[in-house]
């Protein structure tokens, strides 16, 4: 089977188990909604009256690219232990597949459930409140920020899906990974107008750089970096991220084919 007949295969067993849960999928976005919600309210109750329309954007762009990250890592890493409990690895293998291949076309769950999510949200906001939340200021930007975003996302999922194959990889750490990159990550504040130490340490994680392009193309927030330089350091950490996945990927497959998975299937 050619490879493009196989991705055509993977592609409409995502899309199929979409639409089967589709109630489940209206639920997860119903449900992030309300959280979106609950954080944007939180950020506004002590926000001073002439900065609250910049306030609002930034929060609802921050939350935003958090709801990106989460979903996209959760629905790949998290996925995992039920593809694996299920038997699907062996039957992908045996079916000269890479499961990984599989794995890799999960974020069309999590973007869908993560689009759903923020649409309710706009609408919400939009209908309650007179304040622009969403205007593009510099579209290429915003769209060229969440392709960086989406594509580095997948990556640490691939690498955490990969590691689990073999080692595990406890939701709890990726719960608490996730609610890191939201606090300095460089997610819900402009890495300038974070404190020192914690810019510090935002400097150092890849969506920080994403994030400022994100802003900066949805709010005309001015980056604390040259958007030349941005777009350069976006670029070079997608690559290693990705080439990293890729290697790790490599490696775990042939760990599998060689000593196979620690993994029971269920009955």
């Amino acid at each position: 089977m050619s490879f493009y007949r196989r991705l055509k295969a993977i592609l409409w067993l995502h899309l199929l188990r979409l639409w089967r849960y589709r109630v489940s999928l209206l639920n997860s976005a119903l449900s992030t909604t309300l959280w979106i919600l609950l954080f944007l309210l939180g950020a506004l109750m002590f926000t001073p009256s002439h900065t609250m329309a910049e306030t609002v954007s930034v929060a609802f762009w921050g939350i935003v690219m958090w709801n990106i990250i989460s979903n996209v890592v959760n629905l790949i890493s998290g996925w995992t232990r039920f593809y694996l409990s299920q038997g699907f690895v062996e039957e992908h293998m045996l079916a000269d597949t890479s499961p990984f291949l599989v794995l890799l076309c999960r974020p069309i769950t999590g973007l869908s459930m993560s689009l759903l999510a923020v649409a309710f949200t706009y609408f919400i906001i939009e209908a309650l409140s007179t304040i622009p939340i969403a205007v593009a200021v510099e579209p290429t930007v915003l769209t060229l920020g969440i392709l960086f975003l989406i594509a580095m996302s997948t990556s640490i999922g691939l690498i955490l899906a990969a590691l689990s194959f073999r080692i595990g990889v406890p939701g709890m750490f990726v719960e608490i990974l996730n609610f890191t990159l939201l606090i300095v990550g460089g997610l819900t504040a402009p890495i300038a107008n974070l404190p020192d130490y914690l810019r510090a340490i935002a400097v150092f994680i890849p969506f920080s750089y994403p994030a400022e392009l994100i802003r900066l193309g949805a709010t005309g927030l001015k980056p604390w970096l040259p958007l030349d330089v941005l777009i350069s350091i976006s670029t070079a950490l997608c690559l290693a991220v990705s080439l990293l996945a890729f290697i790790v990927i490599a490696w775990m497959e042939d760990h599998v084919r060689k000593h196979g998975l620690r993994a029971i299937g269920r009955m």
